[in-house]
């Protein structure tokens, strides 16, 4: 039913809007911690039982498990399995009674956090490609409808990277960008030497050195063999610097996102995919990276690694080794057996990575895309212990854990091998004298911003709910809109003079496909100063945000952060929002604008007018409430006359069910494309049931025999 609903109302400034802190329906569930961290002197550990045939172990309880930190028997406190159950753990009276709490009841929620971690600085073109293939099957068949998935690369060219999201255009099209920035193996000059020969020149190999000395000489008869091995070992250096400063980048990257999601609950999963990379361990390089550092983190944030080595299965041959590698003719087998061995070594920080995280390195297969199957199989069956550490020393050393299963023979047991220690002893590091300059009010403000845009997650310190839609209208053509709502709620206000005050930055930004920002919405200062009745009333109804950004044809990501000023504290959200072509002459729709119409309030004999509500950022109804809908159509077919034929229908679904439904009726569209007009359309509310709904419209041009759909999910109270 049509109504009139000026479009004003969808892009005025309207009063207030009553904020919740639960999330939309569908989006994912709120990060919360479940144990405290290693610091809390609780440690969390994921364990996976198979068989030797690679199946799963179920039904395995507290008491089948034996937990050993640097070989001395640890007491299990606490105990679940994979869906969140707790299991009681039995009383050790050997054993000091634990201090740390228990872990909280959570909700169940079934599904998985997986990072696909695609290692670029590492990936050749030709392996990228099949890389690519199998990441897209692995969205579209085996990703569940529970679990989210983002994309990272180790070089930062996603720009800000690719959140969790559930499989979509979205994902795919970051899929789809992934492009190698791999640097070539080695520093090819008169002769080839090859980061792994130069890490073992680096190391003191007679061997290594040997053949990089004759072929110098091969290539200049006239040098010196002293002048040869002096060469030789430049070389090496520069290349092992090279090696560790691509390494770094790599797995500092993935220290970061690994820490990164430690206030995330459940399942959390990396898959890192690359061609391998040295660290340069054993050198005399001073940059070589620690893995214990990324393992520490996995620990800490209770996240396992899987490796992908993205070279399949590789063949090597003394003619390739001949083709490829260097003109000149060296002692038969040397040159062939250092790349032979140098293929193996690529590959052995991801194996060290995944083995000692709990996780595996899928390696020596083309199909990749059965590697991701067996890294998802791996996860659907797991169990959780933690306790808490008999050694409280805090003297920064690592410590090694080893899960047993004493009563079960013919088992493999796969877990995290350990952490480091606190350490109360050493000066303070780089990072904390880091840490305290920032402290400086536009240094923290900086580090609090990109904290929020740069986060894989929402972040909820502040809660915000978002909303990013597209509308074409002249004179400014295409444009988002960009509606949020900021829970006041955890704000903190602070007494002055008797007024309660706070004060807010918020801030949004816009990028493209590729990560490149596209709009950098203006900074808003929200300055508070209340009474304590308005204060009660502005915490109930939330801070509303709008801003309108003109952009042309593409998808974007809009990112917004709120900060509080006197804490620091952030709350961030993000969505995706797609600005069709017009041009092309195909149907299509603007966003789907929600409001509400709050029933008239006046006494008996006295008519008002009903008042609108809006709900755009926050879809939350009342029963009493009628939802209103609005939306643009472009590019109807029109005849000779320029009349259209075009119909709308509007569902309302629960789950698989179909709740209630419009008839099919006339669209608005507008007298020409230049003046498009808005359908409006509306639903009472009060014959649902309080919970959440799918409102699904779809748009029929049956003069032209196309169609397109829009949905938004909404809850009624």
């Amino acid at each position: 039913m049509n109504t009139r609903w000026p479009l004003a109302f969808t892009l005025a400034v309207l009063p207030l809007a009553a904020f919740s802190q639960a999330p939309p329906s569908g989006s994912p569930p709120e990060p919360t911690i479940t144990l405290p961290p290693v610091a809390a002197e609780l440690v969390q550990i994921d364990v996976v039982v198979t068989e030797r045939n690679g199946a799963p172990v179920r039904g395995l309880g507290p008491e089948d498990f034996e937990v050993l930190e640097d070989g001395r028997r640890q007491r299990v406190t606490h105990f679940r399995d994979g869906r969140g159950r707790p299991l009681p753990v039995a009383a050790d009276a050997s054993a000091p009674a634990p201090t740390g709490p228990p872990p909280p009841a959570r909700d169940e929620w079934p599904g998985r956090y997986v990072v696909l971690a695609v290692d670029d600085l590492h990936i050749q073109a030709a392996n990228l490609v099949h890389a690519k293939r199998a990441f897209r099957r692995f969205a579209e068949e085996q990703v569940g409808e529970d679990d989210l998935v983002a994309v990272v690369t180790t070089s930062g060219a996603l720009g800000n990277v690719h959140p969790f999201t559930r499989p979509g255009v979205a994902l795919e099209r970051a899929i789809d960008r992934l492009a190698p920035r791999a640097w070539p193996d080695a520093t090819v000059g008169l002769i080839h030497m090859s980061a792994y020969q130069a890490e073992l020149i680096e190391r003191g190999d007679p061997d290594a050195k040997r053949l990089a000395v004759q072929e110098i000489l091969q290539t200049q008869p006239a040098s010196m063999e002293s002048m040869a091995a002096a060469e030789a070992e430049a070389m090496a250096r520069s290349i092992v610097a090279q090696t560790v400063h691509r390494a770094q980048a790599t797995l500092g990257t993935l220290e970061d996102v690994v820490r990164s999601l430690a206030p995330l609950e459940g399942r959390k999963v990396m898959v890192l995919a690359s061609d391998g990379f040295l660290v340069g361990l054993g050198t005399r390089s001073t940059q070589a990276y620690d893995l214990r550092k990324v393992v520490d983190a996995a620990t800490r944030a209770g996240v396992v690694i899987y490796g992908l080595d993205t070279r399949g299965l590789v063949a090597f041959s003394s003619m390739d080794a001949a083709s490829r590698f260097t003109p000149v003719m060296t002692a038969p087998g040397v040159r062939e057996s250092v790349e032979r061995q140098s293929e193996m070594a690529m590959r052995d920080a991801m194996h060290t990575l995944a083995e000692d995280t709990g996780g595996f390195l899928v390696a020596s297969t083309n199909d990749l895309a059965s590697g991701l199957r067996r890294i998802v199989a791996d996860n659907d069956v797991y169990y959780v212990l933690a306790y808490e550490p008999a050694n409280s020393a805090r003297n920064g050393k690592f410590r090694k854990i080893e899960v047993r299963l004493p009563g079960r023979r013919g088992l493999r047991v796969r877990t995290r091998k350990g952490y480091f220690a606190p350490d109360d002893r050493k000066a303070p590091s780089v990072a904390t004298l880091r840490a305290e300059a920032a402290k400086t009010a536009a240094l923290r403000r900086e580090a609090d911003l990109h904290r929020g845009f740069s986060s894989l997650f929402p972040l909820r310190e502040i809660p915000v709910a978002l909303s990013a839609d597209f509308v074409s209208l002249p004179p400014d053509g295409h444009q988002v809109v960009v509606s949020a709502v900021v829970d006041l709620g955890r704000v903190t206000f602070q007494t002055v003079g008797g007024r309660q005050q706070a004060v807010l930055e918020v801030a949004g930004v816009i990028h493209d496909e590729k990560g490149e920002e596209a709009a950098n919405l203006q900074a808003d200062t929200v300055s508070l100063s209340l009474g304590a009745e308005r204060q009660r009333q502005v915490v109930q109804e939330g801070y509303r945000y709008r801003k309108v950004a003109r952009l042309s044809p593409g998808l974007y990501q809009v990112r917004l952060v709120v900060r509080e000023e006197s804490t620091g504290r952030v709350g961030s959200a993000s969505e995706w929002v797609e600005v069709p072509d017009l041009a092309g002459g195909k149907l299509a729709l603007s966003g789907l604008f929600l409001g509400a119409e709050v029933p008239a309030s006046g006494g008996a004999g006295v008519e008002t007018e009903a008042s609108p509500r809006e709900v755009q950022a926050l879809k939350r109804f009342r029963r009493s409430d009628t939802l209103y809908f609005q939306l643009f159509v472009y590019n109807a077919a029109r005849d000779p006359a320029g009349a259209t034929d075009v119909q709308v229908q509007a569902q309302v679904w629960a789950g698989p069910r179909m709740v209630a439904s419009s008839p099919a009726t006339p669209a608005a569209v507008g007298a020409t494309e230049d003046a498009p007009a808005p359908h409006t359309s509306r639903f009472p509310l009060e014959g649902l049931a309080p919970g959440s709904y799918d409102l699904r419209v779809t748009v029929s041009d049956r003069r032209a025999g196309q169609n397109q759909l829009r949905r938004a999910s909404f809850l009624v109270e």
